[in-house]
């Protein structure tokens, strides 16, 4: 298990989520607008107050102007896996996503923020399971579905690149528009958390390399792939709120060890972080999931040079212990599959995005 409640958010390599709904979230009577990011690897919302006293990102919610605010004096502290996180109180007030309202919804009204929490987007909110919210309190997705107001109990994501407009979030609907073929769906998997489900976490029998220049058929096993990285079983967290992606480190040596002229890069660069030569032209890496492998596209795997005038680049998936056999697949992969997280199935469904 994890020693910090949520999972990390993304790092300063990745691309921020933009636009992901036409409409800004609104809290309180009369609503008041703010932005979050979208995080289906936590389970509170948390939202700068207009009383913060330190590291806060606008826009900030006036408690005094609702008049379905309602504090209290329970003490409210999370912490993320990259080490950011915020403190306050819990407090409940009416909160609208997209037209869908949650008359008394509770969250973090936080006054602190720290570890770099602050961002483009003022606060968080947390898509993932009941029993991984640190202000015990039942989600805002999860008081959607036992409201009985949604359409089909699931959310999907479109992920643009690049930080343009474009990505888009849909509550209780599924696009057809931004992705092609059938919707694929794999089970979660609470085993890997110790039987309770915390996080959107699937099996997957590994990763896999295929060569520059080969081409990545639907193969139904690692096998067929030219190059294997080690098949090490583990299970995939599918992370909107993580720009890259995290594995164990032998997974990771493994990998980069395919890759020709490949190192661990520098510590001065980060934790985890794997570099190669920019002129060597990339293969395509695969996760496998359900017996079928869903590729990263090259230019989402490639982070651009180390620095400027560097002949390395860095590579977009890291080597990071979590414990419990967790890896964290976020953005970078998202970006190539348009990804449902079904409540009623207790399922991640992928397809190929347009």
């Amino acid at each position: 298990m994890f020693v910090s409640p949520t999972l990390k958010r993304g790092k300063a390599f990745g691309d921020r989520l933009a636009n992901m709904i036409i409409r800004p979230p609104k809290f309180g009577t009369p609503p008041q607008k703010t932005n979050v990011d979208f995080d289906t690897g936590s389970s509170d919302l948390v939202v700068p107050m207009s009383n913060c006293r330190g590291g806060c990102t606008g826009p900030l919610i006036n408690s005094s102007k609702s008049t379905t605010f309602k504090g209290t004096r329970t003490f409210f502290s999370i912490k993320y896996q990259d080490e950011s996180g915020a403190n306050g109180t819990v407090a409940t007030d009416a909160v609208t996503v997209a037209g869908l309202t949650v008359a008394k919804q509770a969250f973090g009204a936080v006054n602190v923020e720290f570890g770099g929490f602050s961002g483009p987007n003022a606060g968080l909110l947390g898509l993932g399971f009941p029993d991984n919210a640190v202000s015990n309190s039942k989600p805002f997705f999860t008081n959607l579905v036992e409201s009985g107001g949604l359409a089909s109990n699931l959310f999907s994501f479109f992920m643009s690149r690049g930080g343009v407009d474009g990505s888009e979030l849909c509550l209780g609907c599924v696009n057809s528009e931004k992705f092609s073929g059938d919707i694929e769906y794999h089970s979660i998997d609470p085993s890997a958390t110790g039987g309770v489900q915390l996080y959107w976490n699937i099996p997957s029998s590994g990763l896999s390399y295929e060569r520059p220049g080969s081409t990545v058929t639907p193969a139904t096993s690692l096998n067929a792939t030219s190059i294997t990285a080690r098949a090490t079983s583990f299970s995939a967290v599918i992370d909107s709120g993580t720009s890259l992606i995290y594995v164990s480190t032998a997974v990771a040596d493994e990998l980069y060890r395919q890759i020709p002229g490949s190192s661990r890069a520098p510590k001065s660069v980060g934790d985890g972080f794997y570099m190669f030569p920019c002129k060597s032209p990339i293969g395509t890496v695969s996760f496998n999931f359900g017996g079928k492998r869903y590729a990263i596209n090259p230019r989402d795997f490639n982070l651009g040079a180390v620095a400027r005038g560097s002949p390395n680049c860095m590579g977009g998936i890291l080597g990071e212990d979590l414990g419990d056999d967790l890896a964290i697949v976020g953005d970078e992969f998202m970006k190539n599959w348009y990804s449902v997280f079904d409540y009623d199935r207790l399922a991640v469904g992928f397809a190929k995005a347009k």
